[in-house]
């Protein structure tokens, strides 16, 4: 998840009304803010819009994915094993004091919360539903990187499934493996020159300031050293960033 930034926050609208007025009051205001700048575009998703079912006592957030049905990361998402994924979620809503203080605001109108992932054409990915005695419960920080390594090897075995998958023109990932007793995760391409052929020493340099510009915040918090490593032609490219760099 992303922090957002909305016109009032929850903090705000906590310290606004949450005295005087009732929990659902609250949590029509925020919702009715947040709307206001929606959708936000972020990386490969979008934000769309946040809705509040009274008789459900429930509140949804709608996010969707770049790509198409089969796409690699859309499958590994969906394939992605569903409590993993609602406790990792959970994690940086409870570490992020503006997603923190929406949490609150649910707990104090005793709501539910859901998060719905699609494809950009309304497709379904995964369903993501908290009732309020799972989100009121704070992770514990000792359990916190047990549960990111877990998902993160969920992930892992997620994405290999889709192997081989085509990402663009000239690029496939061929696979991807983890290795814990190393802390090592290795990501293997197969890179195909096209129309344009390019010599190995200048693809080198080009990958490597691509990687460069990889944000690899999750897995240095991981303490793992990052493998890219390209088969083109006869060769193997390989390029190694490490937790320190």
């Amino acid at each position: 998840m992303r922090r957002f930034y909305f016109m009032i926050t929850g903090a705000m609208l906590l310290t606004l009304f949450s005295c005087s007025q009732g929990g659902e009051i609250v949590l029509e205001k925020y919702i009715e803010e947040q709307n206001k700048v929606l959708p936000y575009v972020f990386e490969d998703s979008s934000f769309d819009s946040i809705r509040c079912d009274k008789k459900a006592k429930i509140a949804t957030q709608y996010f969707s994915k770049e790509g198409e049905e089969g796409d690699i990361y859309i499958e590994s998402l969906r394939n992605q094993d569903e409590e993993l994924c609602k406790k990792v979620v959970l994690i940086e809503f409870q570490k992020d004091p503006e997603l923190n203080s929406f949490l609150k605001i649910l707990e104090l109108a005793d709501y539910s919360f859901r998060i719905v992932y699609t494809t950009q054409d309304g497709k379904p990915i995964k369903t993501l539903t908290w009732r309020k005695e799972e989100y009121s419960k704070k992770i514990d920080g000792a359990d916190i990187i047990s549960i990111q390594k877990e998902q993160l090897t969920d992930e892992v075995n997620s994405m290999k499934a889709t192997c081989p998958s085509e990402l663009d023109e000239n690029l496939t990932l061929m696979d991807v493996t983890l290795d814990w007793d190393i802390n090592e995760i290795t990501f293997l391409y197969g890179y195909n020159e096209g129309d344009k052929p390019i010599d190995k020493d200048s693809l080198y340099s080009s990958l490597r300031r691509g990687a460069a510009n990889v944000e690899l915040e999750d897995f240095k918090a991981l303490n793992l050293t990052t493998n890219f490593k390209y088969i083109f032609k006869e060769d193997t490219l390989a390029i190694a960033i490490s937790p320190d760099e």
